[in-house]
């Protein structure tokens, strides 16, 4: 196959090095065409003629070439090299090797995957993994607004769970965000910690929120959290990452689209708090809804 290869030099080990990528896709018999995800060429060398899109990278790497990519592109491989790796962990690819992960593409099945569409005012926003507000934005400006913090995680024998932590600490204290909320034709407004809408269940430091969501079910999955239910979840949080299918079910709803208004919180987009949807003494009204296998992931 004809394979262009989205690399993250900063991610991963030795085996996910440039030299040691083209050398496992090229003794498989895959012609490559290798470009970095932090370069400036990357989005050009996806209209390029290929049979299949391999990126080797974490979450963000991952999304923002998949966000790009639009109806009949090549399928996407993950080549899974980050901290996270919501999306390696959702496909069930995880503990692969670059070896074994290469060697399957002859006889893999393609997974259809949806991706979430934000629409805010006059932005447009694609989203792979979830949208929310309440624990997830603040915990991500909470860590983005202290550059020790950020160090401090980053660092730690174990970053994930050492991010785990910092979403407990900022629970404690979190006001309860009041939205109004339609889901399809259903009022679900109230006043909740944690609302977060998501494409196929995992989100955060590998939080699976949503355990029974499923990749390319054409269906968004909202886990919604009243104040009421604080100290359970910040109990219960860590075995969100550990033990989900051990953990308390969290309230989630199923919707197609969603419609929302809040005032004075923020909101996130995957990782990132997005322009226009922090300014402080202002509604946000948004729509969020599904694009339906707009890719396909090769497992």
């Amino acid at each position: 196959m004809r394979v262009i290869l989205v690399h993250n030099p900063a991610a991963g080990d030795a085996a996910h090095d440039r030299a040691s990528l083209i050398h496992v896709l090229e003794t498989a018999g895959h012609e490559v065409e290798y470009v970095r995800s932090n370069g400036s060429s990357w989005e050009a060398a996806l209209d390029s003629p290929a049979d299949l899109i391999a990126v080797a990278g974490g979450d963000g790497t991952i999304g923002k070439v998949a966000r790009r990519l639009g109806a009949g592109a090549p399928p996407m491989a993950v080549l899974p090299a980050g901290t996270a790796n919501n999306i390696a962990t959702g496909l069930g690819i995880m503990e692969q090797s670059v070896e074994a992960l290469v060697a399957r593409w002859a006889d893999a099945r393609l997974q259809p995957f949806d991706i979430g569409l934000l629409r805010s005012r006059d932005r447009a926003f694609r989203f792979v993994e979830s949208v929310g507000l309440g624990l997830l934005a603040d915990t991500i400006a909470t860590i983005d607004g202290d550059q020790r913090l950020a160090t401090e995680v980053a660092r730690a024998d174990d970053p994930v769970a050492a991010a785990v932590e910092v979403y407990r600490r900022v629970l404690r204290d979190l006001e309860p965000v009041s939205v109004e909320l339609r889901l399809d034709e259903r009022d679900a407004s109230g006043e909740y910690l944690l609302l977060e809408i998501l494409t196929f269940g995992i989100a955060g430091p590998n939080l699976r929120l949503a355990p029974d969501a499923r990749f390319g079910d054409g269906l968004l999955d909202v886990v919604l959290i009243e104040a009421g239910q604080r100290d359970d979840l910040i109990e219960c949080l860590p075995l969100y990452r550990t033990s989900p299918l051990s953990a308390p079910r969290l309230p989630t709803l199923r919707a197609r689209t969603i419609s929302l208004s809040c005032r004075d919180r923020r909101m996130h987009v995957d990782d990132r708090l997005r322009p226009g949807c922090a300014n402080e003494g202002s509604d946000r009204s948004a729509d969020v809804s599904i694009e339906p296998g707009t890719v396909s992931f090769l497992i």
